[in-house]
């Protein structure tokens, strides 16, 4: 007899947002903090890191570096902690509807296109960490909430 799973109890927010300093392109950065939202519903700031540079290119080569980046230091983290993956959900917030669109419609966002190519291959690289959870969403907000927990 199969034992049944434990219910998912806790939702981690991971908001994240990366840009090029001081054209585009130009010098990638990426933000991100990761929250906890527990089951009744308090909410822990987990981790953030602020402005870490990801090399020379393009405003949306840096969005989806920086989901990247942060979807392996909560994973790291979570691992590191002994925490069970199998009792966490994970929301990812963005400002970039191009990242948005490829984590929700991979394979509508296909194109001959050089520069969507390039794209969909860094969005396959972060569903495959969003798969680490049994349940994932993608929700879009302003940019407004990015310059406000990030200030940029």
């Amino acid at each position: 007899m199969n034992k049944p799973k434990d219910p998912i109890l806790e939702t981690l927010i991971l908001q994240f947002d990366g840009g090029c300093r001081p054209t585009n392109p130009g010098n990638k950065y990426g933000s991100f903090q990761c929250s906890l939202k527990m089951a009744r519903g308090k909410t822990l700031l987990v981790l953030k890191e602020l402005r870490f540079p990801l090399g020379h290119g393009t405003n949306n080569e840096a969005e989806f570096e920086a989901l990247e980046h942060g979807l392996k230091k909560v994973l790291e983290d979570l691992g590191a902690g002994g925490f069970d993956l199998e009792r966490y959900s994970i929301q990812i917030l963005t400002d970039s509807l191009i990242v948005m669109n490829h984590l929700l419609n991979p394979s509508e966002t296909l194109s001959k296109d050089a520069r969507t190519a390039a794209m969909q291959v860094r969005a396959r690289a972060c569903l495959s960490l969003i798969h680490c959870f049994p349940e994932y969403q993608v929700q879009w907000q302003g940019r407004a909430a990015n310059v406000a927990a990030f200030g940029h």
